[in-house]
């Protein structure tokens, strides 16, 4: 069996001694540096998480944004066009009006000069039959015939 002499203590005690020894010396600052390193990891990822949910808060409030202001660009576009296509129509009625009373005004104009060349043409045939009459007859048959016809071809 096992024989328990002072060789025995002493090795325990030089254990117990190695043991603190290199608790104090290496395992020690081992474990600070451990911790140190676990500490800093833990601070970056934390960090780095705040940083990601900024971001994307960041990102939603840009697409909000974007969304807004394509929103209002198509509102503005839309009113836009609705604001010209009415005034293209008013220009159309417009114009519409406007030839009406230029064609109009020429229908009146071109009335009055077929009235005049009516009239113009009932005359010279008057003459030109009054001549005509005098040169085949030899009389005025024509102006005693024509005396009670006005201008509108009425008797």
């Amino acid at each position: 069996m096992f024989e328990f002499n002072a060789t025995f203590l002493i090795s325990m005690i030089s254990f117990a001694v190695f043991i603190l020894i290199m608790n104090r010396i290496f395992y020690k600052p081992i474990l600070d540096v451990i911790e140190k390193r676990q500490k800093l990891i833990n601070e970056n990822y934390q960090c780095a998480k705040n940083s990601h949910d900024t971001a994307e808060m960041l990102l939603k409030q840009k697409d909000e944004r974007l969304n807004d202001t394509l929103e209002k660009a198509r509102k503005i576009t839309q009113d836009k066009i609705s604001q010209a296509e009415k005034e293209v129509q008013t220009i159309l009625v417009g114009a519409k009006n406007a030839s009406k009373e230029r064609i109009e005004a020429s229908r009146a104009e071109l009335a009055k000069k077929e009235e005049q060349i009516r009239k113009d043409t009932d005359k010279n045939i008057k003459s030109l039959a009054g001549e005509i009459s005098k040169k085949l007859l030899g009389n005025d048959i024509f102006e005693e015939y024509f005396k009670d016809y006005n201008t509108d071809g009425k008797v």
